[in-house]
């Protein structure tokens, strides 16, 4: 739509049949494209094993299927990304063979997508004094009501998806031969307050053309920059710093103890799992100590019952959350003393720091796993 859009605009033409027409084929060809790319490139993942190279790749084959969508076969680069990375991001807990692969993937994609998001930021603000200066037309108040009733739309139709869209799930469960979990309308009404606009919208607004086809300034250009930031003013400040009164008021203790306990159903069937595992293990490969077995299989036997006590606590998970907490600050107090003796060690000469940053890394490892 933003494409039609701006090329109406800088063209001077529209047409309602062409613009449908074109809506359908570089949308779907976008979406099609990107799904055929993703069934053949995302196979070829698991042939890695470089964390470096996946990290590389997992930045350029998106740039690439842009390029190849928008320059060669003239369809939207962006719905061909999307696609291909829904279909990637469901696929990605089998794509990465490794979870320290998986763990470095993760920080470095949080990484990027902060400094992006505060580069677009930095650029906006270059840009608003000039912006201001070309507002001249109109009054203050007129600029201020437009921002106003452009804030109304993007609230109001977040609200109306998020109170509609979700009725079609049957539609969707038939569709997908699937029931995925539902949610309260607290939630629904939390997320849609939650819409903050940001970097992609700044992104949709610097991305409108400063000229048209016959070279005149596209028409409203700096109107379209000043109602965005006034929209993205008004999400992160008034949605923002109410958000906490809204959760807290909406009292959202039965949709997380509804949450909490499917967490915790699943986590008893992946130990369950894994503790099966290992007796066909056992079983097979005698190279493994008893010993080590037995301690493996003790591991696992207390995560079940930790597990089995919170679902048998039923909607009462309060006392569960406190008990789990208290043993998570008591493994981190012993991970801390573990830390401390090692870097002891390197201070003292006994250890190199190559050695004391191994341990120090499996030591952090362990620390990040403990949040169950």
């Amino acid at each position: 739509a933003f494409r039609l859009a701006v090329g109406a605009v800088v063209s001077g033409t529209f047409s309602i049949a062409e613009a449908g027409l074109n809506f359908v084929l570089v949308g779907g060809g976008g979406l099609l494209f990107g799904l055929i790319l993703s069934l053949i490139v995302v196979p070829l993942w698991a042939r890695l094993r470089e964390t470096s190279l996946l990290i590389t790749f997992s930045v350029l084959i998106p740039y690439a299927v842009y390029i190849a969508a928008e320059e060669v076969l003239h369809i939207s680069g962006i719905l061909a990304v999307v696609a291909y990375g829904l279909y990637q991001g469901w696929r990605a807990p089998g794509i990465f063979p490794e979870a320290a692969t998986r763990l470095e993937a993760l920080s470095f994609w949080s990484v990027l997508v902060f400094v992006l998001e505060a580069l677009l930021f930095v650029l906006i603000g270059q840009q608003f004094p000039a912006i201001i200066g070309g507002l001249d037309e109109r009054s203050v108040g007129e600029f201020l009501l437009y921002a106003a009733l452009v804030y109304g739309v993007v609230v109001g139709v977040r609200l109306a998806w998020f109170f509609t869209t979700p009725y079609l799930h049957p539609v969707f469960d038939r569709l997908l031969r699937n029931r995925y979990l539902r949610s309260p309308w607290q939630e629904r009404l939390v997320m849609s307050w939650s819409g903050m606009r940001g970097a992609l919208s700044l992104a949709a607004a610097l991305a409108v053309p400063l000229t048209t086809n016959a070279g005149d300034p596209f028409p409203g250009r700096d109107l379209i920059l000043f109602l965005t930031f006034s929209v993205i003013l008004a999400t992160l400040v008034l949605q923002g710093l109410t958000l906490g009164p809204l959760i807290r008021a909406l009292r959202f203790s039965d949709a997380d103890e509804a949450g909490m306990l499917a967490e915790l159903r699943a986590r008893l069937k992946a130990a369950h799992a894994a503790l099966s595992r290992l007796e066909e293990l056992s079983a097979d490969d005698e190279r493994i100590p008893p010993r080590s077995q037995e301690r493996m299989r003790e591991f696992y036997e207390d995560r079940i019952r930790r597990y089995t006590a919170g679902l048998e606590a039923g909607t009462t998970t309060d006392e569960y959350a406190q008990s789990s907490e208290a043993w998570r600050n008591w493994r981190r107090e012993l991970l801390t003393a573990e830390r401390e003796a090692v870097v002891s060690l390197r201070d003292q000469g006994a250890l190199s720091p190559e050695a004391m940053r191994r341990i120090i890394r499996d030591l952090d490892l362990e620390e990040s796993r403990i949040s169950d």
